[in-house]
C-alpha cells in the first residue's frame, strides 16, 4: 500500500505554532565515583513536531476524511511539508496517540493542530555544513541571492537574445 501524501487542496502547516522537539539518542548512566557515563543508543532519531493548519468548513471535511479513511484514524504514516532548520521538507510522520484538535474561532474557520513524530529529520548535507562552518548563514544567504537572480533572471533573458 502506498503512503499517503497530505491532500493538495488542503493548505500546507502555518508557521505560527509551529514547534518541534527532538528526542534524546543517547542513555546516561550515573556513576557513584565520577562522571556519568553517556553513549548513544541509536541513529535514526525520532522528532516530535508540532503542526498546524487553518481550514474553511469543506477543507476541515476533506481533513477528516484524509484522517479516517487514508491515515487510518491516524494510525498510517503520511507524506507532509514540515520545517526544520534545512527549510521545509516534505518528511514521512505519523500522528502520536493523542490525534488532533480543533478549536473555531470564527464561524467558518476551523484552526487544527496534531502533534506528529518524523524520523530523519532533515540535516545540513556534510559539504553544507563545511561551507557554513567557512562563510557564516550572511555570506551564504548572500551568495544564494546573487546566484538565484543570475539563474533566474539573468540566464532566461540572455537566452532569450537580450544583451547582459
Amino acid at each position: 500500500m502506498a503512503v499517503p501524501v497530505w491532500p493538495r487542496t488542503l493548505p500546507q502547516p502555518t508557521q505560527s505554532g509551529y514547534s518541534y522537539q527532538q528526542k534524546a539518542a543517547s542513555a546516561r548512566t550515573e556513576m557513584d565515583s565520577s562522571t556519568a557515563r553517556v553513549r548513544r543508543r541509536y541513529t535514526r532519531v525520532p522528532t516530535h513536531i508540532t503542526l498546524r493548519w487553518v481550514f474553511r468548513d469543506a477543507q476541515l471535511a476533506i481533513f477528516e476524511y484524509f484522517w479516517r479513511k487514508e491515515l487510518l484514524d491516524g494510525a498510517a504514516w503520511f507524506d507532509v511539508r514540515a520545517l526544520s532548520g534545512v527549510g521545509w521538507k516534505l518528511l514521512r510522520v505519523r500522528p502520536v496517540s493523542d490525534g488532533y484538535q480543533v478549536s473555531m474561532p470564527s464561524p467558518g474557520i476551523a484552526e487544527v493542530s496534531m502533534q506528529v513524530e518524523a524520523i530523519d529529520m532533515p540535516v545540513l548535507s556534510g559539504e553544507a555544513y563545511e561551507l557554513m562552518q567557512l562563510y557564516g548563514a550572511n555570506q551564504i544567504q548572500w551568495i544564494d541571492e546573487i546566484l538565484d537572480r543570475f539563474i533566474n533572471v539573468t540566464l532566461p533573458a540572455v537566452e532569450a537574445g537580450s544583451p547582459l
